[in-house]
């Protein structure tokens, strides 16, 4: 996907501090959408079909996700967690590090999103491929979250609301995970979601696997990370 980088950035005066906050949209180039989903389609493979739109997929469960258009929505269960997909139109991330906001957001693309649930809402984690938007993030005062494998810091940028329960949740173990999921689809904790989007229009094939794969990041997950947040 070729694109084009706009950065915006507003510097507003609260009281004696500056609030800064930063726009990162890309205006993606793509080729012609592919045939889209249908229902007989999805239950043939395993999916029930719950419908269009972002009211549906906001039914789902499916909350703060920054996308213009929802379509195709899905379920399935799948190791005792309800994995929620869908086509989305663009994809956005959001952080927040005391007077920053930053937001990168993919406007024109198609994406395959899935998801699953988590026990409880964690600060907001992001693990992103180096960009426009991972490269502003640490310039303009977003740190990049290191973990214990250097090859994982290399190859992805955390960027997160909170670091220390970023560096919980990357816990060894569930940076194995991680690394074993496909290398061009991104990872983000967003409130009580685990997310995964992928450039494209979606296949059930890849939508499945994927599905397996956050299901075993979510289970990787250290309980105690949710202790003080469960409702």
């Amino acid at each position: 996907m070729n694109g084009a980088a706009v950065v915006g950035v507003v510097a507003a005066a609260v009281g004696l501090a500056v609030a800064l906050v930063v726009v990162v949209v890309v205006v993606a180039r793509t080729s012609r959408p592919g045939p889209r989903l249908t229902a007989a389609e999805a239950a043939a493979a395993g999916w029930r079909w719950q419908g269009e739109g972002l009211d549906v997929l906001t039914r789902c469960g499916v909350v703060g996700v920054d996308v213009t258009e929802a379509g195709a929505v899905l379920t399935r269960d799948l190791g005792g967690r309800t994995v929620v997909a869908a086509r989305t139109s663009g994809r956005s991330w959001t952080v927040r590090r005391g007077s920053v906001t930053m937001t990168s957001r993919v406007s024109g693309a198609p994406y395959a999103l899935c998801s699953v649930r988590l026990p409880a809402a964690l600060p907001t984690i992001h693990l992103l491929r180096e960009g426009a938007g991972g490269g502003l993030a640490t310039a303009v005062g977003v740190p990049d979250v290191d973990t214990e494998s250097g090859a994982f810091n290399e190859g992805r940028r955390v960027v997160s609301d909170d670091d220390r329960v970023a560096h919980a949740v990357l816990a060894p173990h569930v940076i194995a995970e991680v690394s074993a999921g496909p290398a061009d689809a991104t990872l983000q904790v967003v409130g009580d979601r685990l997310l995964s989007f992928r450039p494209g229009e979606p296949d059930l094939a890849e939508l499945a696997a994927r599905a397996a794969w956050l299901v075993r990041v979510a289970d990787a997950i250290p309980g105690f990370v949710y202790d003080e947040r469960r409702d």
